[in-house]
């Protein structure tokens, strides 16, 4: 399923080829998140008392597992503290992942079987994007989930190998896992109105229209570019 080798010890599980990428992460204050993460894992502060929820939209064309039609998923996480001890490169970065969603339930099977990860099956979910490729809407039948919109009149695009880590809590333990994204991306800090997270059930375990404050950074793909992520099998922690 994948034709990389291991990553920090990990064998690989899969190539997803993303026709559409989206990772906003937003601001909100950590007594929020802390009760939401394992007692192991410290959220990233970004400033005194503030943390950071990932909130993240990918789009694949069909063919990935080599049979699964085309399909969406969405990503909720917070941002937490990199493990330096792994044998990989500096991570991009490191989350907590709370769950996934995704129109496909095939693809949530193999996440939850391979990677360890919860997720949310919804097959009305929908991302509607514009033609500039730089505002996402996503909802599905329970209505709207987020808003992403690009802040940065003239934004710059570079190609470039990324890398990443995640925690996932199981009912039989704590998960480790990392992964790798290649593709030609923009990612910024510019000030303005970047989005909105709405109370939806995605979001149950937050009053996102309440808590979650300015939009911190933004990361997405140049239009029409497509991006590679690779997954790798994760280890339990205990």
């Amino acid at each position: 399923m994948s034709s990389g080798g291991p990553l920090a010890g990990m064998e690989p599980t899969a190539d997803w080829h993303a026709r559409q990428h989206f990772n906003f992460l937003f601001e909100i204050e950590t007594r929020a998140v802390e009760p939401l993460l394992p007692a192991r894992i410290g959220p990233v502060e970004v400033r005194t008392g503030i943390s950071v929820l990932n909130v993240g939209y990918m789009s694949f064309a069909p063919g990935s597992l080599g049979t699964l039609p085309a399909f969406e998923e969405i990503t909720f996480s917070i941002q937490v503290q990199p493990d330096l001890s792994l044998d990989m490169p500096v991570p991009r970065l490191a989350v907590f992942d709370l769950r996934i969603g995704s129109n496909c339930r095939e693809f949530l099977d193999f996440e939850a079987e391979h990677q360890r990860l919860s997720g949310d099956h919804s097959a009305t979910l929908a991302g509607r994007i514009n033609p500039a490729q730089d505002r996402l809407e996503v909802s599905d039948r329970d209505g709207r989930i987020f808003v992403f919109e690009n802040t940065h009149p003239a934004p710059l695009f570079k190609r470039e190998t990324a890398y990443g880590q995640y925690y996932a809590q199981r009912e039989d333990g704590l998960y480790q896992g990392v992964f790798q994204w290649e593709g030609i991306g923009c990612e910024h800090q510019r000030e303005g109105e970047g989005g909105r997270l709405f109370n939806h059930p995605f979001f149950r375990e937050l009053d996102v229209e309440d808590l979650v404050q300015d939009c911190y950074m933004q990361m997405f793909l140049a239009p029409d570019t497509g991006a590679l992520f690779r997954s790798f099998r994760p280890r339990r922690l205990c």
